[in-house]
């Protein structure tokens, strides 16, 4: 073979091109072995200068140690994190939020009546609620912990408003601060077409219950025990999915939850409720800003329950842009 002449090796480019191609991503690894160098054939008659750029070429090619036969490209991008954010956001989003319900409640029980477990059924009792909901109980500890530690102040506060045609709206709170906690779910309101309300503004509209929900009991049963341990229920309703609600008044709530577990009834789901007296039923639109309402304040850390009194059409979901932002009726409409 000629050498090469002399002008090729002052043109990084031509000698560049005749290095060998670099190997498909779904190559076998011995295909990537036998490529890894330029060819003999390639660089014989050469001068050192030209096979020095084809092996430069070739290393350049080469696949990276640890990734050489993956045999796939991986591409990361924003694209990427929006598809991953869309099939995994509202599932992380409800998991952080019954953590965050479940952490709180246990801080409230802490602050009642301190963090002997031994000493405080109520606590006791709102951990096994919180590891039935797979609360990992290192988590519990570790907030635990802080909280007594660091001489946190928690409190409970309600506010109540009307969202998007006018759905009466409760909101209840455990905060660090009132301040940020009210401007926050003033904030939401606003954002949905909704507004606060003064202090009490919708508390004719819901009753505040105590409310225990059991899974695979009769209803017979259920109640004759209630009888015999005379635990203070004030109804007890059959739901459309075999389960029993026994309803208390919100001051018994946890005598009638220590009442029960002597009995040896475990209930499935337990709290304190706002009921709605009476239901609106809101239009299409109003239905919508009514749930981006609701998702707006479940987004917010220091809000621990909403309560509303709409009748939501079935199948109706709040649609986000690719930022995870949930869009309004209008932006919606736009899309269309």
């Amino acid at each position: 073979m000629e050498a090469a002449p002399a002008f090729l090796a002052a043109r990084p480019g031509p000698i560049a091109a005749l290095a060998p191609r670099a190997p498909p991503v779904h190559a076998p690894a011995a295909s990537l072995a036998r490529r890894s160098s330029p060819p003999s054939s390639v660089c014989q008659g050469l001068p050192a200068a030209a096979a020095a750029l084809i092996a430069a070429a070739a290393a350049w090619c080469r696949p990276p140690a640890g990734r050489r036969g993956t045999g796939r490209v991986v591409v990361y991008g924003r694209n990427y994190e929006t598809n991953i954010r869309r099939k995994k956001g509202p599932a992380e989003l409800r998991k952080a939020r019954i953590v965050r319900k479940h952490l709180n409640k246990i801080i409230l029980c802490v602050r009642d009546a301190g963090a002997d477990e031994e000493n405080n059924a109520a606590l006791s009792r709102t951990i096994r609620m919180a590891l039935k909901d797979n609360v990992p109980r290192s988590t519990i500890d570790n907030r635990i912990k802080k909280f007594v530690e660091d001489k946190e102040v928690y409190n409970e506060l309600t506010m109540g408003g009307y969202g998007a045609g006018g759905t009466a709206v409760m909101v209840q709170c455990t905060t660090d601060s009132n301040i940020r906690a009210r401007s926050e779910v003033r904030e939401a309101f606003k954002a949905a077409g909704g507004q606060i309300g003064t202090e009490g503004c919708v508390d004719h509209l819901f009753t505040k219950q105590g409310k225990f929900r059991f899974e695979g009991l009769d209803e017979e049963v259920l109640v004759d025990k209630f009888m015999e341990a005379d635990i203070d229920v004030e109804d007890v309703i059959a739901k459309d999915d075999g389960s029993l609600e026994a309803i208390t008044l919100p001051e018994n709530f946890h005598s009638a939850a220590k009442a029960f577990e002597e009995q040896g009834l475990e209930a499935v789901e337990s709290d304190v409720v706002f009921e709605p007296v009476m239901s609106s039923e809101p239009s299409e639109q109003n239905a919508y800003e009514v749930q981006r309402l609701l998702h707006l304040l479940q987004e917010l850390d220091d809000v621990q329950d909403v309560h509303h009194n709409a009748i939501l059409p079935e199948g109706q979901e709040v649609k986000f842009n690719n930022y995870g932002i949930a869009l309004s009726w209008e932006q919606l409409q736009k899309l269309k």
